[in-house]
């Protein structure tokens, strides 16, 4: 890697702080901001079709949220460890470290999902759910617990590309991924033309539709443009020493933001007592 890519890389380490905090912030405030549109969007629409399908939808937000609280988790992992290796201008332990943070988070989304699946009523009925509520669920669930690492993949590489130095591009995955959400929402939730509704189904679908574009994205801008991922086969010791690296930062962080989540998953069984 050049020394001109490295510098480049490097640029949080020189200038003024509060110019570099407001280009890294504001930008972050606008991918929260699109990842809030992502569930305002699924809530509008299958709002819609029902009391029943978004009570199905409702009873999905606090394991929605845990594993997006591991996913950020994870990501604050990755930019704490990538952010030393860059100031060092270690380019070959930044594109490791980048690659070994993408495969492990891999890993664990895999047997999170797995898990999932495996867990879907047990999990919703301790949460409150039954009766109609309860398929309708299966139906959203089941797709998206397959496309979880369409959702924990572009955030690890989202937080790799801002320990670079920059946000807006991964600001801008987020915006089009909830642009592309939106628009597939309606298509897929109450159909157009040949196209049959999906319902509560095409509101996971849609969402996995857009998710699947911002990886691809992310993954595209990782390697083609920004040099930070190594196509070769991490040594296991080398992936452990990763995983240890990675996760002395990641684990607190998840622990803390997944507290909300649980908080939401005490009161959502609370209410559900009442009905949909």
């Amino acid at each position: 890697m050049s020394s001109g890519a490295s510098n480049n890389r490097a640029r949080l380490t020189r200038g003024p702080v509060g110019r570099h905090l407001t280009d890294m912030a504001v930008p972050m405030a606008v991918g929260i901001l699109a990842v809030i549109a992502f569930n305002i969007a699924d809530t509008f629409f299958v709002g819609q079709l029902g009391t029943t399908p978004l009570a199905a939808l409702s009873f999905t937000f606090p394991v929605v949220m845990a594993v997006t609280s591991l996913a950020l988790g994870l990501g604050i992992g990755t930019a704490s460890v990538l952010a030393r290796a860059i100031g060092g201008r270690d380019d070959e332990a930044v594109r490791q470290l980048t690659t070994d943070a993408l495969l492990l988070s891999t890993l664990l989304v895999a047997a999170i999902a797995a898990l999932g699946l495996a867990t879907i009523t047990p999990l919703f009925r301790l949460l409150g759910a039954q009766g109609q509520v309860l398929p309708l669920i299966h139906e959203y669930m089941q797709i998206w617990y397959l496309g979880m690492p369409f959702l924990v993949i572009p955030m690890i590489g989202n937080f790799a590309m801002r320990a670079a130095g920059e946000a807006r591009l991964p600001s801008a995955l987020m915006v089009a991924g909830a642009g592309a959400n939106i628009l597939l929402d309606p298509l897929l939730i109450f159909g157009l033309g040949p196209l049959p509704g999906l319902e509560l189904r095409g509101a996971a679908l849609a969402s996995l539709l857009a998710r699947m574009a911002t990886l691809a994205a992310a993954i595209y801008i990782l390697h083609a443009r920004m040099r930070l991922i190594s196509w070769r086969v991490p040594r296991p010791g080398h992936l452990l020493a990763s995983a240890r690296e990675i996760g002395h930062i990641a684990l607190p962080a998840a622990a803390t933001n997944v507290i909300n989540p649980l908080a939401i998953g005490v009161v959502t069984a609370l209410v559900a007592g009442f009905g949909p």
